[in-house]
């Protein structure tokens, strides 16, 4: 049986992702642009959010839906 050792990223894959990851980001800017005319985007550690209100926000999901929330005492849900 012949090991598969250590898999290691190259400069390549690393090129690869970055590219990936630029076009998600013009994709979903794009999106907003169109979907949530006027709202300013808010970039946290792991999303970018465009809010609406002081508690009612939306995200644009790994589907390329825009996906709305909001904000109470006990957490933030889905609307």
């Amino acid at each position: 049986m012949k090991r598969l050792g250590n898999v290691l990223p190259t400069r390549e894959s690393f090129d690869c992702s970055a590219e990936y990851a630029r076009r998600e980001k013009e994709n979903k800017m794009r999106i907003a642009k169109k979907e949530l005319k006027g709202l300013e985007p808010i970039e946290s550690d792991w999303e970018t959010r465009y809010y609406k209100a002081d508690t009612i926000y939306a995200v644009i999901g790994r589907d390329n839906k825009v996906h709305w929330f909001e904000v109470r005492e006990d957490g933030d849900y889905r609307s």
